[in-house]
């Protein structure tokens, strides 16, 4: 009778004879699969969790005309801000942030600081190119000048749950004001009413005991005088640090926001800085553009088109156009013919332009403010036309 050989097929730990050296090696390779687990979940947390970074850069120093810088450094910022300082006594200007996921395809993204001997603005949002724009300074080409500075930071990990905000829809209430008793600043609000973040913050010295109160401006009961509904008082800390309140949904078109001093009277505190931010549209509260206009452009200068509504804004989803000639173009809101009074830039610069085509997406269109007037401007004598397709409520 033949037997067969069990020995052959035993495991060794199971066999009067087993083999010191299969153990060994076996022992070594899962030591082996283990750091490679550990080193895997290591670089696993380094992607997920990074620490915040900040680039900073002086991008335009004592400029006296009107134009945009290079695009700022990236290192994945989503927190933007812009700060100047003016010499030679400028009579106007405007200074504001621009991103762009493709160039030169450049939207703005900041509110647009006007202070004329010095101020700031800030986005919070992240484009892969962002830069600064000066706008309009006066008198242009003389000793009117304007130095600006741009600060990035980037935020990973969870804190960046706080900053999902859009600059859009940031407002810039006050920036190295001074102290005052009692000072309201009136804010147009984004079409999703008063829901968003008030940030705070005393530059040096706190004033104890001051106060932050916010009215909400809206009809009261279908009759035509508006009144304020108010939220409480909200007591500042007795710190320089930054204070983040956050103001519940209310549906509006305006609010007011109040700073009261504890500091005793006008003058005896400290400067300070307000914004509110308000959260991106979110997708169930879409813009549609349920209009659409042909326009002509004569020539050089201001054009209307799409005229303003008391009480209204103007939301732009597309615009399209043509020119015989290149020409520098800019998408402006104003009153009055051709919005010659108090225009304010709403897109642009766009160098050169033959023809170009801008898409704004329905969650986010380029919005001018209430009872304004939807204007192009070219920079050259050339003419042409164009479609703009929007909403207006």
């Amino acid at each position: 009778m033949k037997h067969t050989n069990f020995k052959k097929q035993c495991r060794p730990v199971h066999c009067a004879g087993w083999d010191p050296w299969w153990l060994f090696r076996k022992a070594v390779s899962y030591q082996l699969l283990a750091v490679s687990l550990f080193l895997a979940l290591t670089v696993h947390a380094q992607i997920i969790y990074t620490s915040p970074q900040t680039t900073q850069q002086q991008v335009f120093t004592a400029v006296n005309a009107s134009g945009c810088s290079a695009p700022v450094r990236n290192i994945g910022q989503s927190i933007h801000s812009l700060t100047y300082t003016t010499a030679g006594f400028p009579t106007t200007l405007q200074i504001y942030l621009e991103g762009a996921a493709v160039i030169p395809n450049y939207v703005r993204i900041s509110e647009i600081a006007t202070n004329v001997i010095s101020g700031g603005t800030f986005a919070t949002i992240y484009l892969p190119f962002v830069r600064a724009c000066i706008w309009n300074i006066q008198p242009s080409g003389g000793a009117a000048n304007v130095t600006v500075e741009y600060s990035g930071t980037s935020v990973g990990g969870p804190a960046t749950g706080i900053f999902a905000l859009s600059g859009t829809n940031s407002r810039v209430l006050a920036f190295d004001s001074a102290d005052k008793t009692s000072f309201p600043y009136t804010v147009e609000l984004p079409r999703s009413g008063t829901g968003g973040v008030l940030f705070f913050r005393f530059n040096s010295v706190a004033c104890v005991g001051s106060t932050l109160t916010v009215y909400v401006f809206e009809p009261a009961g279908g009759a035509s005088a508006p009144v304020y509904v108010v939220y409480p008082a909200r007591v500042l800390q007795n710190v320089t640090a930054t204070q983040m309140i956050v103001v519940p949904a209310l549906p509006a078109v305006q609010a007011q926001v109040t700073y009261t001093t504890g500091c005793g009277g006008a003058g005896a505190g400290d400067t300070y800085r307000l914004f509110w931010v308000f959260p991106d549209t979110s997708a169930n509260d879409v813009i549609v553009c349920n209009r659409s206009a042909a326009f002509t452009l004569p020539g050089i200068g201001s054009t209307e088109i799409v005229p303003l509504a008391n009480g209204q804004s103007i939301y732009v989803c597309d615009v399209s156009l043509s020119l015989t000639a290149p020409a520098n173009i800019t998408i402006n809101q104003g009153t009055g013919a051709a919005c010659v009074v108090n225009p304010v830039l709403l897109a642009g610069p766009y160098p050169l332009v033959l023809s170009m085509a801008l898409d704004f997406p329905p969650h986010n269109p380029l919005r001018g403010n209430f009872g304004q007037a939807l204007c192009v401007n070219l920079g050259a004598a050339a003419t042409g036309g164009g479609m703009v397709k929007y909403a207006q409520f």
